[in-house]
């Protein structure tokens, strides 16, 4: 077994170059709600409106032994605040909708 020499590939330094302004394509927060889930956890439902329009929901689920944040529709989270007669989340979360759709109308 010999050795080889290790060269680096990166022998020519980098100049900074300016950063080109780039559009806005992050979504917008508009704002959360607390899920009421069966036991203590209740995570924060947030609506956000996309760059493109789209309104949308995300919450951070329990799997196992970590959170993973998750995208929600919608139509499935009135779903379950009608299914489970949760009316004080369902008109929030309906407030937040509306409110996004109003920005998204701006």
């Amino acid at each position: 077994m010999g050795t080889q020499e290790v060269v680096s590939e990166r022998s020519q330094l980098l100049l900074r170059q300016p950063v080109r302004d780039r559009p806005a394509l992050r979504a917008k927060l508009i704002g959360r709600v607390r899920l009421p889930l069966a036991g203590p956890y209740r995570p924060w439902v947030r609506v956000y409106i996309a760059s493109d329009g789209r309104v949308y929901s995300t919450v951070r689920l329990w799997e196992i032994d970590r959170a993973n944040l998750r995208r929600v529709e919608v139509d499935t989270l009135r779903q379950y605040a009608r299914t489970n007669r949760l009316h004080s989340f369902a008109e929030e979360f309906d407030r937040l909708v509306e409110r996004a759709r109003a920005a998204r109308q701006t």
